[in-house]
């Protein structure tokens, strides 16, 4: 198993905002993802991102939403899976 660090936890999480994942296929990709080597940590992290928030999404809400509700949306998001992503990373 590679050691990614606690950078990897970050880079995860805005990745995961960055990519259009749908809910039901967020279980393969993990299992894929963590069978081939990437910490549980990692990929919680990117899972939480992704599915909480994601581009396309955040588009569709530019039309209803002003843009500060949209970052404070985004770096709720981000935030809770960083720090998700790290709580699994020191236990």
């Amino acid at each position: 198993m590679k050691d990614y660090g606690i950078y990897g936890v970050f880079i995860a999480a805005f990745i995961g905002v960055l990519l259009y994942m749908n809910c039901t296929a967020m279980i393969p990709i993990a299992l894929a993802l963590t069978t081939s080597g990437i910490p549980l940590s990692v990929m919680m992290s990117f899972l939480i991102a992704g599915a909480g928030c994601s581009l396309p999404e955040l588009v569709l809400l530019k039309r209803f939403f002003k843009t500060s509700f949209l970052v404070l949306f985004a770096s709720a998001i981000v935030f809770i899976a960083i720090c998700f992503g790290l709580l699994m990373f020191y236990i």
